[in-house]
């Protein structure tokens, strides 16, 4: 087929794309001798159709007919082929011969010879790199991988050696041959040139130590590693070269560490443009790049993570300029580090409307309640890189106004510092009127752990105005205001692949709340609260399951008073189906003081950005730790969809509760942003 384009009668605007179709022989494939599958027949005609060459076709339809006889135990299959070609009619036939010849029920690698290496270590080695289909036609392309298996191992001059294969009987014997010789340890290693580093410090780069079997693959890589080190500490030209002395008939290896390290880049001058409302202490602290530090990529790589860290610029970039051309025989290069910034807008406004669909669990009547919500933020406080933001939300029954004052990681120390102040009006209708209030000030600070893991700890006090007192009977408060104060600490660790639609990876949050009069509260408490969430992809379908489980114990205060504290399930992230915390103990409306939470969903694509899901879950909340039950779980199910745009995730949920108690099917639709878990 060929194909040509013209200029269409459009002048140039238009073009005419013009093919032309040859049509080639007609072909044909034969086997015979051996009634091959359709499957590989099928595999056999599409690599012919990919073929321009008849001589590696050729070998390539021998090669795959060898792999299927192999498989079914045809070993000593004897495989040719003949083109044939006419020209009236034109057509093409390639004739595939097979001699079966015996077939082996059952094989087996007989090693010989090895001593130090173990025959199970050594069919690991076969398997892992994928070579057990060739073991039997390629014997000694195996034999070349145990051999360089032995060389990992110390055993330099090790040879392997592979016979053909025997049938004794109806098993197939393969004959492996193998003379270790001597095993090579490294018996001392020799750094030289390491200039100004220590080397000491020169051999922790280096992947082999003294006493261990000598591996030659580890030479260029322990030489990698000898730069990366150098580099890091200013040396950006350096080179290095790992090679082995090996003292003859002893085994003993000297490992020789030649090390060229040039010309050391050193930091001596920082310049900084783009600065405008930003204090220079912020900026300089944030560097740590004070004269003399070496000028590796690494340190500007974070540096340069440290000045986005304080959310005070929008842009930052850092390049490195010599200050003066030296000799390279000199011990120092020095470098001018200089930043560029851009400053983020010192104002933003986020604003937005919520839908809060609400079924009573008393009356089974739904109720939709609209609300909006909105904040302003204020970047770079005084210069200071703090922010402060002030926002608010108000629905029918229930409005909130708060607070926040951030100090972002890196501005003071490696942390996320914040203080938060909130006030809240709630407004019950059922099964009383009455109205609660709250006022709450809040210190956090969050630590980053590595890449997956953060530490976070706080205080908070908590005034509540005639807390819940149209819930619980008040026993000690007489239903007036209640102050709750606690220390709390949370760890969590996500190895998930996303935040918003993970599909594989896992979560993890273990928190843990403390309250006490000395911490300023009206009564004691201890509260855990502990949560795993699971995701496995098999296929297009993803796995995903969760649990959580809370306890509450050492409370000295009445349920009044430990309401907020209590366990309360049902809704939209726990258990689809139920009312927004509509499950407690029979007979303790405050809550429980324990809880069990348990999700299921199995996700599947539908069409494009559409996908399914089905879903279970099980959970309640118990009067106390001791009374937690697989049991008494109350359970939901339901389907949903979600709609994966690139701009988010929307999710369409309907649960029923399982059992059923109406004479109606009752069920609950659930709107949302991301997934439930």
């Amino acid at each position: 087929m060929s194909a040509t384009r013209e200029v269409g009668p459009g002048g140039d605007e238009t073009v005419a794309l013009r093919y032309q179709v040859r049509r080639g022989p007609l072909t044909r494939l034969a086997t015979t001798g051996f009634a091959l599958s359709a499957a590989v027949i099928a595999d056999m005609k599409a690599a012919w159709s990919r073929s321009v060459d008849d001589r590696f076709l050729q070998e390539d339809l021998r090669e795959r007919a060898r792999v299927a006889m192999g498989d079914l135990g045809y070993l000593w299959a004897k495989i040719d082929s003949e083109v044939h070609a006419t020209d009236e009619p034109r057509e093409k036939s390639i004739d595939v011969k097979i001699v079966p010849g015996a077939r082996a029920g059952a094989r087996v690698v007989a090693f010989r010879g090895n001593h130090a290496v173990t025959e199970r270590e050594l069919q690991q080695e076969i398997d892992r790199t994928d070579l057990g289909a060739k073991l039997w036609r390629e014997p000694d392309t195996v034999a070349g991988v145990l051999k360089e298996f032995y060389r990992r191992k110390g055993f330099l001059a090790a040879r392997v050696s592979a016979a053909p294969a025997v049938l004794d009987g109806a098993t197939a014997r393969l004959p492996i041959t193998i003379d270790e010789g001597l095993r090579h340890v490294v018996s001392r290693i020799d750094v030289r040139g390491p200039g100004e580093i220590a080397p000491g410090q020169v051999e922790t780069w280096i992947s082999m130590r003294v006493g261990e079997p000598f591996n030659p693959a580890e030479a260029p890589l322990s030489a990698r590693r000898i730069e990366a080190g150098y580099v890091e500490a200013g040396y950006r030209s350096a080179r290095a070269e790992v090679t082995a002395a090996v003292e003859p008939g002893t085994g003993r290896v000297t490992v020789v560490a030649q090390v060229h390290p040039g010309v050391r880049s050193v930091i001596r001058d920082v310049t900084v443009t783009g600065r405008i409302e930003t204090r220079e202490s912020v900026v300089a602290r944030s560097l740590r790049l004070p004269a003399g530090t070496p000028a590796s990529p690494s340190r500007i790589d974070r540096a340069q993570r440290r000045l986005y860290e304080t959310e005070a610029f929008k842009s930052v970039d850092i390049s490195l300029e010599p200050i003066a051309q030296v000799a390279e025989s000199a011990a120092e290069q020095p470098i001018r580090a200089v930043v560029t910034l851009e400053e983020a807008p010192l104002y933003r406004l986020r604003y937005g409307v919520q839908l809060t669909d609400d079924l009573s669990p008393e009356i089974q009547a739904r109720e939709l309640r609209p609300g909006v919500a909105a904040e302003i933020r204020r970047r770079n406080l005084f210069g200071s890189a703090f922010s402060v933001a002030l926002g608010g939300r108000y629905e029918r029954n229930s409005y909130s106004i708060r607070g926040a004052l951030n100090i972002p990681r890196s501005v003071i120390w490696p942390a996320i510092s914040t203080l938060f102040v909130k006030q809240s009006v709630q407004t019950y209708q059922e099964p009383t009127f009455f109205r609660t209030a709250e006022t709450s000030v809040t210190y956090q600070d969050r630590w980053r752990l590595g890449r997956r893991t953060e530490l976070s700890y706080g205080y908070a006090f908590i005034r509540e105005a005639a807390p819940f007192a149209g819930i619980v009977a008040p026993a000690a408060t007489g239903g007036g205001p209640t102050s709750r104060a606690n220390l709390f600490a949370a760890v969590a660790r996500d190895s998930r692949d996303s935040v918003f639609n993970a599909t594989n990876g896992w979560f993890h949050s273990s928190s843990v709340e403390y309250g006490s009069p000395t911490l300023g509260s009206d009564f004691s408490y201890l509260r855990v609260l502990l949560q795993q969430t699971l995701y496995r992809k098999t296929g297009p379908v993803v796995l995903a399951g969760a649990a959580r489980v809370g306890i509450l114990v050492h409370v000295t205060g009445d349920e009044s008073q430990s309401f907020p504290l209590r366990f309360r399930t049902g809704g939209d992230r726990t258990i689809r189906g139920y009312a927004e915390e509509s499950i407690s103990p029979p007979g303790v409306e405050a809550g429980g003081r324990a809880l069990l939470v348990l999700n299921g969903e199995i996700r599947f694509p539908v069409w494009r950005w559409l996908k399914g899901v089905a879903f279970l879950d099980a959970g309640n909340a118990f009067v106390d730790p001791a009374h937690l039950s697989l049991r008494d779980l109350k359970v939901g199910s339901g389907l949903g969809i979600r709609l994966d745009t690139p701009y988010a995730l929307f999710r369409f949920d309907v649960g029923f509760p399982i059992p059923q108690t109406s004479n109606r099917l009752i069920g609950r639709w659930y709107f949302s942003i991301g997934q439930s878990f």
